[in-house]
């Protein structure tokens, strides 16, 4: 019996479609379900919730650089207007998803995995829950874990170097220093004294 996740379409079973690939962008499909997700976790559908969905909005909407008018709301929401402008554009959308995951409010960081990945995207959620990470192979990110399942400073260092190089700005340069700084906190004890 096949995982529910391995799930092709019957198009693509049978040959008369090629399967996806991997997209930075979004179809118009997958941009409603990824605005619906957002509308749980800014309250949307949560009732009698006494947080405060509106200066997490105003929040995410000042690291994203969106121009809200709270003057505007009566007419259209303060959350309307932030997915509205998220809508419009894949960049932004994966800035008002990543700045959602870390403003440490959502509750369904899995449904919004599983959505990616249905989604082609080259985005996943991160391990921690907290922004998203490019998607990369699977047995790298199986060496990775390996490679970070101890508590120490070379673990540190490697997973700041894993979210420089695959986080959703990459800084190739700061996963290089941080790659350095893993190696030398490794090797540290391995040092000849002069």
């Amino acid at each position: 019996m096949s995982n529910v996740n391995d799930w092709q379409r019957l198009s693509v079973r049978d040959g008369r479609r090629t399967p996806a690939t991997l997209s930075e962008n979004f179809s118009p499909a997958a941009t409603r379900s990824l605005v619906y997700w957002l509308e749980g976790e800014m309250g949307y559908r949560t009732a009698g919730s006494t947080f405060d969905f509106d200066r997490l909005i105003m929040s995410i909407a000042l690291v994203c650089d969106i121009e809200l008018n709270p003057s505007r709301a009566y007419e259209v929401s303060l959350m309307r207007q932030l997915l509205n402008a998220a809508s419009r554009d894949d960049d932004l959308m994966l800035d008002v998803l990543d700045a959602t995951l870390s403003k440490s409010v959502a509750r369904t960081q899995k449904q919004l995995r599983v959505l990616l990945r249905d989604a082609a995207s080259v985005w996943t959620v991160r391990e921690d829950g907290r922004g998203l990470i490019r998607r990369v192979d699977g047995t790298a990110e199986a060496a990775y874990r390996d490679a970070t399942s101890v508590q120490d400073q070379a673990s540190v260092e490697l997973s700041e170097a894993w979210l420089a190089l695959y986080g959703p700005t990459p800084n190739y340069s700061d996963a290089w220093d941080h790659a350095i700084k893993a190696m030398e906190a490794l090797l540290g004890p391995y040092r000849c004294s002069e």
